[in-house]
């Protein structure tokens, strides 16, 4: 979307696409089969720590600076709207352990170290970049500001992909009364 967006490059047409695994992209890459791939945060991080390959673009920071400096968040909670009309408390009550884990992750970069253990990210380098790109990315707060920054990612890639993907926004698809208080 950003390519087509804001640099007038449709990636369908302008390039041949080959879809693969992380780890499967990076041996491409390195063997000089492809030229370019998109990492997952991740493998990105690692291959900057090992001075592998170049970043060209960040997407969630050119994102940003094309749209104010907000992205639309990387994770979101859902369920279906019958589980969330009889089952409102449970609901609450995940939203509210939520919140509480992101404020905990906020006011304890430590976890960070813990979190890269446990996917054998071993070098401090990386687990440096880590907690430095993921940590801001986490959403804490789902106030109307930040369904604003949702909706108009719909709206985006509902005009660069078309009915294809996305045939319409429901008006009341993404909301807050569920939040704890």
């Amino acid at each position: 979307m950003l390519a087509r967006k804001w640099n007038d490059i449709d990636l369908t047409k302008d390039a041949m696409l080959i879809s693969a695994p992380g780890p499967a992209l990076i041996e491409l890459l390195a063997r000089g089969d492809i030229d370019a791939a998109l990492l997952g945060t991740t493998e990105t991080i690692q291959m900057v720590a090992q001075d592998r390959f170049r970043v060209l673009v960040d997407l969630s920071e050119e994102y940003k600076a094309r749209t104010g400096g907000h992205a639309p968040a990387h994770v979101t909670v859902v369920t279906t709207e019958a589980f969330a009309k009889d089952h409102a408390d449970v609901v609450r009550d995940y939203l509210k352990a939520y919140k509480a884990a992101t404020q905990y992750v906020h006011a304890h970069p430590e976890v960070w170290d813990e979190y890269a253990a446990s996917i054998m990210m071993n070098d401090p380098k990386e687990r440096t970049l880590l907690a430095a790109k993921m940590g801001p990315n986490i959403v804490e707060n789902w106030d109307a500001g930040q369904i604003a920054i949702q909706i108009e990612y719909l709206k985006l890639v509902h005009e660069i992909l078309g009915d294809n993907v996305l045939k319409t926004i429901p008006a009341e698809l993404i909301r807050n009364n569920y939040n704890p208080q």
